[in-house]
């Protein structure tokens, strides 16, 4: 009998090579940090100045080279310092940062460091602080020990709660909280130009005795 001829087997259709992701281009060792702050909470008192509360702060990290590119990885920490760079008190800064204060900076970054602060204004004398960050890159071959690189944040006071509350709320909520916010930091403004304390509660009244002798 005959036979049919089996069709040869279809062959699925070649897919199509997927692009290549981009790449960073690193360059050489870092020459320069750069931190900015991202503050959900932030606020700014009378004079403009930023006010930082005790809930998370995200410091962004990157590191540069010499030409502006993205960097070889750096390792990098971060202290709390005073707003003039004067350091605080050993113990004071041995618990002034909770959360991640180092890490590695890879491909310029950047790197977020998530942390909150313990220190306030108001136990050191109503002054003001920045973030330091410090890193030193690997040295080249056959040269000596890097540079110490270092960069800093803006000063900022800190407060125990700037008024924005974290549970949302309603919109009229949310405005009376930042109007709140924004009187404290005026009055605390006010207290730091004057170099003062801020008054204390007003004195109990007299007992009735007292009151019925006078």
């Amino acid at each position: 009998g005959s036979h049919l001829a089996r069709a040869a087997p279809r062959l699925p259709p070649k897919l199509p090579r997927p692009p290549a992701l981009p790449t960073v281009p690193v360059g050489g060792p870092a020459a320069s940090l750069g931190l900015s702050l991202v503050a959900k909470y932030a606020n700014h008192d009378a004079s403009g100045g930023l006010v930082l509360d005790k809930r998370v702060v995200v410091v962004r990290v990157t590191a540069k080279d010499a030409a502006g590119s993205p960097a070889q990885p750096v390792g990098v920490r971060l202290l709390l310092e005073y707003e003039d760079g004067s350091p605080l008190l050993p113990e004071a800064a041995a618990s002034a940062l909770v959360g991640t204060c180092q890490t590695v900076v890879h491909k310029g970054g950047p790197a977020d460091l998530r942390l909150r602060l313990t220190a306030m204004s108001s136990s050191h004398s109503r002054r003001r602080f920045r973030f330091a960050l410090l890193g030193q890159p690997a040295p080249a071959e056959g040269a000596g020990s890097a540079p110490l690189l270092r960069a800093t944040s803006e000063p900022f006071a800190m407060v125990h709660h700037n008024g924005f509350s974290s549970a949302g709320g309603s919109d009229s909520q949310q405005r009376a909280l930042a109007a709140k916010g924004r009187a404290g930091g005026r009055a605390f403004a006010q207290q730091y130009r004057q170099g003062g304390r801020p008054p204390g509660p007003p004195p109990p009244p007299p007992p009735p005795a007292a009151a019925a002798a006078a």
